[in-house]
């Protein structure tokens, strides 16, 4: 009888053994998981952040070529106006309209 109660506390205390050692293990699976995720989706998130700068940088430096070329456009119709007398401002202004678009 007293051998019986020793295996059974045996086999009780190795099953135990057993599910701690498992749960520590599960445990440090998933910690591990976590950290491999967490280091992707900053990864991802520093990417998205360059795109979106550069982006900004494309867009603000595409407004100011536009602008460039638009003040050019300004000033060119602005001397000819100056130049020309008034009768013939519209026409030129008409002209120049439509070769620029």
């Amino acid at each position: 009888v007293l051998s019986k109660a020793a295996i059974s506390l045996q086999r009780f205390t190795r099953g135990f053994l057993a599910r701690r050692s498992y749960q520590q293990a599960l445990e440090s699976v998933l910690r591990l998981q976590a950290w491999g995720r967490g280091m992707l989706a900053r990864k991802a998130c520093r990417a998205l952040r360059q795109e979106k700068a550069a982006t900004t940088i494309q867009t603000a430096y595409r407004r100011h070529k536009m602008r460039q070329q638009y003040q050019a456009v300004l000033h060119t119709i602005t001397q000819l106006q100056v130049s020309m007398p008034s009768s013939w401002s519209c026409c030129a202004v008409r002209v120049l309209s439509a070769v620029t678009c």
